[in-house]
């Protein structure tokens, strides 16, 4: 039995800086939900940020993966 533990990225590829964002990663397997909060205030342009082993998922494969985004900007 493995286990998914990755990291998230999100890359800001705008000329200006995006501030207060909201990141909700939802994972589906077999019909249980993981999902976690992350959030950053601010990424500058052409900055990355990235979140850790944010998510864990036993096994080593998944039914399906949405997410929500939201910032100042939209």
């Amino acid at each position: 039995m493995g286990i998914i533990r990755d990291d998230i990225n999100l890359v800001n590829n705008s000329r200006f800086p995006i501030t207060s964002i909201s990141l909700v990663p939802k994972v589906t397997k077999q019909g249980q939900v993981f999902t976690t909060h992350l959030s950053t205030n601010c990424i500058m342009p052409n900055a990355l940020v990235t979140w850790a082993n944010v998510l864990a998922i036993p096994g080593s494969s998944y039914d399906s993966f949405t997410y929500t985004l939201s910032c100042d900007q939209n």
